[in-house]
């Protein structure tokens, strides 16, 4: 198995340091990113922040029966 590094311009991959290769010999790739191009993740205290003002901006005059009916609410059936 050969793992190298790369980068694209945009139309091809472009090696990072080079690289030997047999001429003519097929290869399977798979792409994977790299560590710094994966989203970093969020901090609990970051999630619990955003979930607040969500929170803060939904309505308030919200049905009690919202999550039980949430069809008849958002497609208009009838109620269960």
């Amino acid at each position: 198995m050969i793992r190298f590094s790369a980068h694209s311009d945009g139309n091809v991959l472009v090696p990072d340091e080079p690289v030997k290769l047999a001429k003519g010999r097929r290869f399977l790739v798979t792409l994977e990113p790299a560590e710094a191009a994966r989203p970093k993740k969020t901090a609990p205290a970051q999630w619990f922040r955003k979930a607040m003002e969500l929170s803060e901006r939904m309505p308030k005059n919200l049905p009690k029966d919202l999550a039980e009916q949430h069809d008849h609410y958002i497609h208009g059936t009838p109620k269960r």
